[in-house]
């Protein structure tokens, strides 16, 4: 399948995926946000694969991705907690696809550094708010 149908697919799904959050039905979101959150998956399997490793975290990342997209999109506290835990297992996984790409002294950045301590101020703000979410 080319790029560029597989581009026209995805802003035809995005679009119905924006009216379809406007009805705010759970089956309609559904309808489009499953489909849409596949096509990366897709796109992922037609990619070449010159890092086996690195390509096998980012596909099981993007799984992750879908799981919680179809989470968040159903009601319910359980499936929200379940759609959040798979986002959170996703990027734990792309974080160690990409620690295939580089050394870990390539990490040692002063940006990464800003991005960890702002990380950790929101995380301390967000802690006596978080109840039973915790």
């Amino acid at each position: 399948m080319s790029r560029p149908i597989l581009v026209a697919i995805g802003f035809v799904l995005l679009a119905g995926l924006l009216w379809a959050e406007s009805t705010r039905s759970p089956s309609i979101i559904l309808t489009y946000k499953v489909p849409l959150s596949s096509l990366f998956v897709v796109t992922a399997f037609l990619q070449p694969r010159p890092m086996p490793v690195y390509y096998r975290l980012i596909v099981v990342g993007l799984l992750l991705g879908l799981v919680g997209d179809v989470c968040l999109a159903l009601p319910g506290l359980t499936t929200f907690r379940c759609g959040l835990a798979a986002f959170l297992a996703g990027h734990i996984v792309y974080v160690l696809a990409f620690t295939r790409l580089t050394r870990f002294s390539d990490w040692a950045h002063a940006a990464n550094v800003v991005v960890l301590v702002a990380s950790g101020a929101v995380f301390l703000w967000l802690l006596p708010r978080l109840g039973g979410m915790l």
